[in-house]
C-alpha cells in the first residue's frame, strides 16, 4: 500500500485521517505543520501527501512545492 503524509493543524482531523487509511492498510505519518512535513519529507519519501491549504506557520501547498 502507499506511504502518506497528513499535514493539518488541525489535531483531531489529523488523526482521524491517519487512524482511517491505517485500517484501509496504508502506512500513514502525521504532521502538525508544513515545517515538521517538510522535515519529515526530507527523510521519507511518501507516495501522497494529503495537506490542509490554510495551515499556521506556512500554505499547503507551499509546503507540497518544497518537499518534493
Amino acid at each position: 500500500m502507499a506511504k502518506i503524509l497528513v499535514i493539518d493543524d488541525e489535531e483531531q482531523i489529523r488523526k482521524a485521517m491517519c487512524r482511517f487509511l491505517t485500517k484501509q492498510g496504508h502506512e500513514a505519518q502525521e504532521a502538525e505543520s508544513g515545517e515538521v512535513a517538510t522535515d519529515l519529507c526530507d527523510k521519507v519519501k511518501f507516495d501522497i501527501i494529503l495537506t490542509d491549504i490554510i495551515l499556521t506557520d506556512k500554505e499547503g501547498l507551499e509546503t507540497i512545492l518544497e518537499s518534493c
